[in-house]
């Protein structure tokens, strides 16, 4: 995993993105006061500690980035496609990231309890309602927003897309995420990805 040019990635260091009790102690080993985060999530990577490098990717990416990674990754589930609820609302997310106005973040958020849904496209749709400012609740009502749900949710979105299937593939499955959310730190589409397996 090359760490050059993450010209969307903002972070001087890894450690600005990291909270207490983020990482897992093996994972905080390589947590040099000065590591940049491409170099940290390449070291946790080389080091197995995936999940970990998940949630660093996510917390370095900008917010419609963030996003984005999490619908490439939703978008590999087989449930996915056979599941037009979870299509819509993956789509939902994607047009927020295409064009991110309060009108499509909000329409993903209707979508999402019209539906009753839960699946990666639903939360894929939550990440984008829940990713700045508040939630229109209805008659008036706002819900500020927590920016730990967002983080929680594209994490989600990428480890349950990589967990779809059982066995040590989940691994090989988390690799080539990892590399999806550095194409897209560096200003592609992320898509690299051969499709549902």
């Amino acid at each position: 995993m090359s760490e050059n040019h993450w010209k969307k990635v903002t972070a001087k260091t890894a450690r600005s993105l990291v909270g207490p009790g983020l990482l897992e102690p093996e994972s905080a080993e390589f947590l040099d006061s000065d590591i940049r985060p491409e170099a940290f999530i390449k070291a946790l990577s080389d080091a197995d500690q995936l999940t970990d490098a998940v949630k660093v990717m996510t917390r370095a990416l900008p917010v419609r980035e963030a996003v984005w990674w999490a619908c490439v990754c939703a978008r590999q589930m087989v449930a996915l496609t056979e599941d037009d609820v979870e299509l819509a609302a993956v789509a939902a997310a994607e047009a927020w990231v295409f064009k991110p106005s309060e009108k499509n973040r909000e329409q993903a958020f209707e979508l999402v309890k019209q539906k009753g849904s839960n699946g990666a496209g639903s939360m894929c749709a939550l990440a984008a309602t829940f990713s700045e400012g508040n939630v229109p609740m209805g008659e008036g009502q706002h819900l500020d927003v927590d920016p730990a749900i967002f983080l929680q949710l594209v994490d989600g979105v990428v480890m349950v897309s990589a967990a779809e299937k059982e066995g040590e593939k989940i691994k090989d499955r988390l690799r080539t995420y990892l590399l999806s959310g550095q194409d897209i730190a560096c200003g592609g589409n992320g898509e690299i990805m051969d499709g549902p397996g």
